[in-house]
């Protein structure tokens, strides 16, 4: 079992890993804080059931929906995410060794795999950067190549995800996720 080394911070709501500072992990506390957590090597993805339910968002398209649920013993974040009929999509959000990592099944056809890079506890923002796809025939190929969530509160996520062609950034999708469920 980790050993709290630090006071309760600010919200996050899952367990993330943040590799360049040597293996600090943030483990989500009560709704509204986290508590900094040091362990060697994370097994577990210790997910908050906060973001579990159903969350919406309007989109210059029209409504967007997303729903969570801890899959695989508690070990998986699932999102499915649904915007408009045809617009289906599902991201995993994982621990693997001490990275916290997503694996986004894209509409494009492909699989971007994204690792967490960074977290800022004054923003309340993690950055997840493009590390490799499956089912991506060729670099400048289009994909999701970053995304940014910023946790507002415990009803409301904000995601941005920023589509590369050509091998630069194409658009960015923003989503202001607010919990309905």
């Amino acid at each position: 079992m980790p050993r709290e080394v630090s006071k309760p911070a600010k919200i996050i709501s899952f367990e993330v890993s943040i590799s360049q500072v040597s293996n600090v992990v943030l483990l989500p506390g009560r709704v509204g804080q986290i508590t900094i957590w040091q362990e060697e090597n994370v097994r577990k993805l210790r997910l908050n059931k906060t973001l579990v339910g159903r969350w919406e968002a309007q989109t210059d398209k029209g409504p967007a929906v997303a729903t969570y649920q801890l899959i695989s013993g508690g070990t998986v974040l699932l999102e499915r995410a649904e915007m408009g009929a045809d617009h289906e999509m599902i991201t995993a959000y994982y621990v693997d060794g001490n990275r916290l990592l997503l694996t986004h099944y894209c509409m494009a056809g492909n699989q971007p795999r994204m690792q967490a890079g960074s977290f800022d506890p004054k923003t309340n923002q993690i950055d997840f950067q493009f590390l490799d796809a499956t089912n991506l025939p060729d670099p400048k190929a289009g994909h999701m190549h970053n995304a940014v969530f910023t946790f507002v509160g415990p009803s409301e996520v904000t995601q941005n995800w920023t589509f590369y062609k050509d091998g630069k950034p194409g658009f960015t999708v923003p989503l202001d996720y607010h919990r309905v469920d």
